[in-house]
């Protein structure tokens, strides 16, 4: 839930957001592992811009709690400056975290790994410059975003001796994102790539980051009401852990594509309808985790 209003020159937000989510299962033969454990996160969270002259400026402060965890206080700080009517310079300040699985937490499997009930959540700081652009003529409508980022990372969680913990060194990424949004009369073409070069603190590449990453759409307004999309994801070369001798592996690219569509059945009303997966690609991510094969998916949304 989530409420915006205004209270003079400065535009907020509060709002707040619950989960109840389980981790169960028992993977049964040559390799076998189980993990039975549920918990439950709540957050709440406030956001503010304002804006003078060609300057802006918005913060954001979050409180997450968690009855497996502590309590995680995190916020934001981001500045921007209208460089012309076309472009704005940005920059940012955040910080955030990552908490351990129930896997990590409370999994077992029959080579010796146990879980480690006191992992703690990793702490991140991010700082980011860029600048965003945006151009419209009588032919074409274009959104550009270009961040140039680096995060710190502490408590990264780690494998090692048939268990996770918490590292002792700060890890570190460095890295670039593009984004842009062009829109010809009723179609839109955009795109987001992303590189990323992670280490931790020994300079060794962390696993599961992709140095590049991108989806690339396009958006097809039917009518007043109606729009269709399709996404393709690609998720580039990277590390893993394999999930039985737990040695670091090299994997290859995996890529799928999503579909849907948007009905505006009201001012109010939303409804949307989605196959992701189209070509029911089967994948692990990470390894020894296979991911959904092709899903059906239909929501509502009212604003009000």
């Amino acid at each position: 839930l989530s409420h915006t209003n205004s209270f003079g020159s400065v535009e907020y937000t509060i709002g707040t957001e619950g989960s109840d989510y389980t981790a169960k299962f028992d993977n049964n033969g040559s390799y076998t592992s189980s993990v039975d454990k549920s918990a439950q996160a709540n957050g709440y969270f406030i956001n503010a811009d304002y804006s003078i002259g060609d300057f802006m400026f918005n913060t954001g402060a979050r409180h997450d709690t968690n009855n497996l965890h502590d309590d995680v206080n995190t916020y934001r700080l981001g500045v921007g400056y209208r460089i012309n009517n076309n472009m704005t310079a940005i920059a940012g300040h955040n910080t955030g975290f990552r908490a351990p699985t129930l896997y990590e937490m409370y999994g077992a499997d029959n080579f010796g790994y146990t879980g480690n009930p006191n992992l703690e959540e990793e702490r991140s700081v991010t700082n980011e410059v860029g600048l965003v652009s945006q151009v419209k003529t009588d032919y074409v409508m274009m959104d550009s975003k270009f961040v140039v980022f680096s995060t710190k990372i502490d408590n990264m969680i780690e494998y090692g001796n048939s268990t996770y913990s918490n590292g002792t060194g700060t890890s570190s990424m460095e890295g670039w994102e593009l984004q842009n949004k062009q829109k010809f009369d009723d179609t839109a073409i955009n795109f987001s790539i992303t590189s990323v070069h992670a280490q931790n603190s020994d300079n060794i590449e962390l696993t599961r980051r992709p140095q590049y990453s991108a989806v690339i759409g396009v958006e097809h307004d039917v009518s007043d009401k109606l729009m269709l999309w399709y996404d393709w994801n690609y998720y580039g070369k990277h590390r893993d852990i394999h999930p039985t001798t737990y040695a670091t592996v090299d994997r290859q690219e995996q890529h799928y594509t999503d579909i849907g569509v948007q009905y505006n059945l009201t001012e109010d009303t939303q409804l949307n309808a989605t196959i992701n997966n189209v070509t029911d690609l089967t994948y692990e991510r990470p390894m020894g985790y296979k991911q959904p094969g092709r899903e059906f998916s239909f929501s509502v949304k009212y604003l009000f």
